[in-house]
């Protein structure tokens, strides 16, 4: 790519059609295989085309359990998925429940720990 191709290309009435057509060359020859696209958005599914399984629940229990796994203090834990130790604290003592992006946290926590605990390092002295 030369540096004209990443420069900002201001559209004007006069130069619109061209640059329509322009477009539109481009398109055809990366079809048939003469240019490649400059940039592709792949996606694995739209919610047309797929559903997505809601996170299991978390009670006190499982909370505590999943934080005893990881062997952290409520209040690492709770930094970890950017909460507050009260919250946390409130979780186990089963006086609220968890719910929203706090149980998908959980479940990734339960289900895959070093994607959360690659964050949390050892304070050096």
């Amino acid at each position: 790519m030369t540096k004209k191709d990443h420069e900002a290309i201001e559209v004007t009435s006069e130069n619109f059609g061209e640059l329509l057509l322009q477009g539109l060359n481009e398109a055809l020859a990366i079809e048939r295989g003469e240019a490649v696209a400059a940039r592709r958005v792949r996606r694995v599914a739209t919610v047309r085309e797929a559903s997505v399984l809601p996170p299991r629940g978390y009670d006190a229990e499982a909370v505590q359990a999943v934080r005893e796994r990881l062997g952290l203090s409520q209040a690492v834990f709770a930094r970890v998925l950017n909460s507050s130790a009260e919250t946390v604290k409130a979780w186990e003592q089963g006086k609220r429940i968890p719910d929203g992006m706090a149980l998908a946290l959980l479940q990734v926590a339960d289900e895959h720990p070093q994607a959360l605990m690659s964050r949390v390092r050892r304070k050096t002295a």
